[in-house]
């Protein structure tokens, strides 16, 4: 029998190769060297196994969003947000195919959010990750502390999936920039809103 590390690898190959709609559950049994029935041992459905496939092989990015508390203090406040937003770009081009067969049963779809955000890995665990290291800066004295970091983790993290939505959805000719440019500005015009209040230039006698 096959485990389900074994499963769940085939099953991105799959989905990396041909995409979400001709990932069938032939095609991954085939792959994994398996029955398909054999597959249904380890989840009850197809958009079980993509939610465990979005949970356990795509964890990269929701780790590190929730490790981000940890840059507070180095580089620049606008470095750090850029190197995430382009992480979240690169991750959201992986996830935004696998969210359609997530929801292709209403039903289940609950479940199968659930899943991913049990694992640690949902919407919630990166936003919070950003907010703690938004607040750790501004500790720090790096982000003013009027700012709302709240919001601009919710804009930082909501442009990048945009990016990737559009693209996906329509061809990247409908989104405004390519993916890198799009981080380069998502995270700059955060950044800028976020900057300390400077004082008066003195002026000299």
């Amino acid at each position: 029998m096959p485990t389900r590390e074994t499963i769940l690898a085939a099953a991105e190959q799959v989905i990396r190769r041909h995409g979400l709609a001709q990932a069938t559950t032939r095609r991954i049994a085939e792959l994994a060297r398996c029955s398909e029935g054999s597959i249904y041992n380890h989840f009850t459905s197809k958009q079980d196994l993509v939610a465990q496939v979005v949970g356990d092989r795509l964890s990269d990015f929701p780790s590190r969003a929730k490790a981000m508390a940890e840059l507070a203090g180095d580089a620049t406040v606008e470095a750090n947000l850029l190197r995430l937003a382009r992480q979240a770009i690169a991750f959201f081009h992986k996830v935004v195919p696998m969210i359609g067969v997530m929801m292709s049963e209403p039903s289940a779809m609950p479940e199968r959010f659930q899943t991913v955000d049990r694992a640690g890995h949902g919407p919630r665990w990166v936003l919070r990750g950003v907010v703690e290291y938004l607040r750790r800066e501004q500790q720090l004295g790096r982000i003013r502390p009027d700012a709302d970091v709240e919001g601009a983790a919710m804009c930082l993290i909501g442009g990048c999936f945009q990016q990737a939505m559009v693209t996906h959805a329509l061809g990247p000719e409908a989104v405004l920039l390519g993916d890198d440019d799009a981080a380069v500005q998502v995270a700059g015009a955060i950044a800028k809103g976020l900057e300390p209040t400077r004082g008066p230039t003195p002026v000299k006698e």
